[in-house]
Formats: C-alpha cells, sequence, structure tokens
C-alpha cells in the first residue's frame, strides 16, 4: 500500500527541485484516453453484471443454471416461510 503521504517530510525538501516539464498535449491526451478507458471499463462492468443475473439471459444462454436457480429460489422461500412461521 503507498504510504507516500502519510510520511513526514525530510530535512532535504528544501534543497529539492521540482521536475521543470510542463503539461504538455502528449501527456494530456494520454491520460484523458486513460480516464475514458477507466470510466467505460467501469460503465461495461455495471452493465454487464445486472444483464448477467437477468432470468431471461440465463434461461436463453445458460438455460441448465436456469433450473438450479429455480430450485434454490424455491428452497429459500421454503426455508424463508417455515422459519417466519
Amino acid at each position: 500500500m503507498a504510504g507516500g503521504a502519510a510520511l513526514a517530510p525530510s530535512a532535504s525538501a528544501s534543497k529539492r527541485q521540482d521536475y521543470p516539464g510542463g503539461l504538455t498535449l502528449f501527456v494530456f491526451r494520454a491520460c484523458m484516453v486513460a480516464a475514458t478507458g477507466g470510466l467505460i471499463f467501469g460503465y461495461d462492468i455495471g452493465i454487464s453484471s445486472g444483464v448477467t443475473s437477468m432470468d431471461p439471459f440465463l434461461s436463453r444462454f445458460f438455460p441448465s443454471c436456469t433450473g438450479m436457480r429455480q430450485t434454490r429460489r424455491t428452497a429459500a422461500n421454503s426455508t424463508a416461510s417455515s422459519t417466519a412461521s
């Protein structure tokens, strides 16, 4: 885990020189591409995880899983109703 921000500045920190490079167009574009890729990846993961748990998707592409899912639901419902009584 990065802990650079938690460290106390050393005595030679005042003698340290900053990097003289500035924000160039190349650096800006590279950062924008990386940030956009992260946003698209996060959006894709959020949408895909919701779709893959939908019953129509599972019954069409994974019919064997649909039967197991129905069995689990009925077992969970019967357990919940018997403990509630």
